[in-house]
Formats: structure tokens, C-alpha cells, sequence
């Protein structure tokens, strides 16, 4: 049985943002689709990758090899559990003192914990230095624009929208990306379906293996597969194609895939269902506005999109 996507609820508009940016970040694009973000360390002209992952709690996250080789000293503090990296060697009590520029502008200052990211530098083909986390789009509204290459940072108090995107409610009990949706079958039955938009995940689609239990009528018959996690661990799972996805009132094009995995034990899962990766998320031109506990879709005018049709039972 194949399914779709239903994100709700969503509210249009017809305008622009009647406020500017604070300032603005550079971005490119990497393997997969990823946000990498091109920056310096304090003190050291070398330029180095660091990874936005929406998925990680907190600012950011170095990685060792490079807090070694940049010479950074490390600080006495209390072991942290980083969430979002998945259930493996996420722990850590390896602090450094850090200053990540971006030119002139400061991305952060201040300690960060590191783990081990070789294994996903091998993944992405690259060698990551750190993740800007959950954390580092928190504070302001920030607008991540596939199209132009920027993260655009408003001040909260004075950002007011009138675009033509799609509002989706954030849930409040946590300082992730967690929205309310829903999924609908063929026969057009929704149930309800809580989602997280990870930017660190290169899946289209990923439901977790409870709301399959829950919901055994959704279930997929797929290829059994390994995947690789944020940091390049293995996570089981398997791949099967969903044919239709409505995302803020817009069809996806069928290519994208559906991935279902093994739960893991991150505290972001426990509050989910699964969640939307940088396959869909690409799509759109967001506004990650975490103070009004909201984010905002604009399908992007470079990209293929339909305007979702009527439901008509298929089953």
C-alpha cells in the first residue's frame, strides 16, 4: 500500500518579508545535498567544512581530529550526551575553546564538545570539521535559501511575514524541529503523523519502526538495507518507493523514497514518527522561526512542483 504525506495545518500567504536580515551566511551545497558552511577557526587561516544539521541538539559540535590538529586546548567539564547523532560513541567530555568565523562575522564563540566525525567525512567525501547544530538557527529567524546559497538571520522581535509560503506549527515541548502532519492512504484515511526536519538526514522520507506497529496497515514490503547515520554508523532499515507526497500543499515528484529504520534512542525519536530530510526539504526555501515556534515553506520557483489535487480513494 503506498501513502502519502499530508502536512498540517497549513496557512497561505501572498507577500514578502517586510524586514531585512541582520546578516547573512554562505553556503554551499555538498555530496548528497548537504548544507556545508566554508569557515575558519580563530587564529588559523585554514579553511574548514563545517556541516548544518538541524538533528543536532545544541550550537554545534567539533570534531576531535580537527580540535587536535587546530591546536585547541581542551577544558575540564562534565560528560554530555550529544542528541541526534545517533545511539553510538555519542558521548562525550572533551571540551574546547573554539571561535568559528565566516570572514569578519562570528558563527560561534564560546566551548564545544567534539566527537569523531572521520567516518562521516568519508561519507560526505570531505573532511568535516564540525555540525552547526539545532542551536545555532535557534535564537534568530533564520532563512536557509537553496536557491541563493544563504542562511539570512532576522531579528526575531522585528521579522513579520507576508510570503506566499506554508506555515507549519512547531512542537513546543522541545527546542527541535518538530511539526504535527499526517499521513494519507490511498483509500484518503489520514492518521496523524509527528515530524522532524533534519537537515542532516540525505533520506526523502524515514518512518520509524513504532509508528509501523501502531499502524500495521501502513506497512511496506521493501529491500532489506544498512544505512549510514550522521556520523557514518550503520542503521538498518529498509527502502521502498512512495509514489505520492504532499508537502504544504504541494506534490513531490515520486522519485524520492520512503526509508524505514530501526528506532534509535535520541530524544528527538521519542517525540517523532519520523521524519522529512534534505531529499524534500531541498525543495523549499524555509524559515526556521524557532521563537514563534514555527517554520515556513516556499516552494522553490527552480523546482517542479504541482499544487495537491483532490484525494480520490484508489483502494
Amino acid at each position: 500500500m503506498f501513502v502519502a504525506l499530508l502536512i498540517l495545518p497549513t496557512t497561505a500567504f501572498a507577500a514578502k518579508t517586510s524586514s531585512s536580515p541582520k546578516f547573512q551566511v554562505r553556503f554551499r551545497v555538498g555530496k548528497y545535498g548537504f548544507i556545508f558552511i566554508d569557515a575558519t577557526l580563530k587564529g588559523s587561516a585554514t579553511i574548514r567544512t563545517f556541516m548544518l544539521d538541524s538533528g543536532v541538539s545544541g550550537p554545534a559540535v567539533l570534531d576531535s581530529g580537527t580540535a587536535v590538529a587546530a591546536g585547541l586546548g581542551r577544558k575540564q567539564h562534565a560528560a554530555l550526551r550529544v542528541e541526534g547523532l545517533g545511539a553510538e560513541n555519542s558521548s562525550t567530555n572533551d571540551w574546547r575553546e573554539v571561535d568559528i568565523r565566516q570572514g569578519r562575522l562570528t558563527l560561534f564563540k564560546g566551548l564545544l564538545p567534539t566527537l569523531d566525525f572521520s567516518a562521516l567525512s568519508r561519507l560526505v567525501e570531505e573532511p568535516v570539521a564540525g555540525m552547526l547544530g539545532a542551536g545555532f538557527i535557534s535564537e534568530y529567524v533564520v532563512k536557509v535559501s537553496y536557491s541563493e546559497k544563504t542562511l539570512n538571520f532576522f531579528d526575531k522581535k522585528a521579522f513579520h511575514y507576508e510570503g506566499p509560503g506554508h506555515i507549519l506549527p512547531l512542537v513546543a515541548e522541545t527546542d527541535m524541529f518538530i511539526a504535527r502532519a499526517s499521513i494519507q492512504m490511498l483509500d484518503c484515511e489520514t492518521v496523524p503523523f509527528t515530524l522532524f526536519l533534519d537537515f542532516g538526514s540525505n533520506a526523502a522520507v524515514t518512518v520509524l519502526h513504532k509508528f509501523l506497529h501502531t499502524h500495521p496497515k501502513l506497512g511496506l514490503s521493501g529491500l532489506a538495507l544498512p544505512g549510514i547515520g550522521s556520523r557514518g554508523e550503520s542503521v538498518n532499515g529498509y527502502l521502498g518507493t512512495l509514489h505520492h507526497l504532499n508537502l504544504a500543499g504541494f506534490e513531490i515528484p515520486a522519485k524520492d523514497v520512503l526509508m524505514l529504520r530501526e528506532d534509535s534512542i535520541t530524544k528527538k525519536e521519542r517525540l517523532t514518527d519520523g521524519s522529512v530530510g534534505i531529499g524534500i526539504l531541498g525543495s523549499f526555501t524555509i524559515f526556521f522561526d524557532r521563537p514563534g515556534n514555527r517554520v515556513i515553506l516556499e516552494p522553490r520557483e527552480d523546482r517542479q512542483m504541482s499544487p495537491v489535487k483532490p484525494c480520490i480513494d484508489k483502494s
